[in-house]
């Protein structure tokens, strides 16, 4: 979907439902899978990196007197 509103803005002339025929017709089924990769590699670094943070900040804030509790 991605290749879908990249193709509407750049042609900016053609309504939606021409523009998704074009691409249909062009793309056939690999217009649902084109550029997938690129956007999960995106979200898996993300939640990667997200996750990182909130490991860390999380061993940050635990009070010294609770650390033998926690099981890492």
């Amino acid at each position: 979907m991605i290749t879908f509103f990249m193709t509407l803005q750049v042609s900016g002339t053609g309504t939606l439902y021409s523009t998704l025929s074009e691409l249909w017709k062009y793309e056939g089924m690999g217009l649902f899978t084109k550029a997938i990769t690129a956007r999960m590699t995106q979200s898996a670094m993300f939640s990667f990196s997200i996750i990182l943070g909130y490991e860390t900040v999380k061993r940050w804030s635990l009070l010294e007197e609770h650390k033998d509790e926690v099981r890492w």
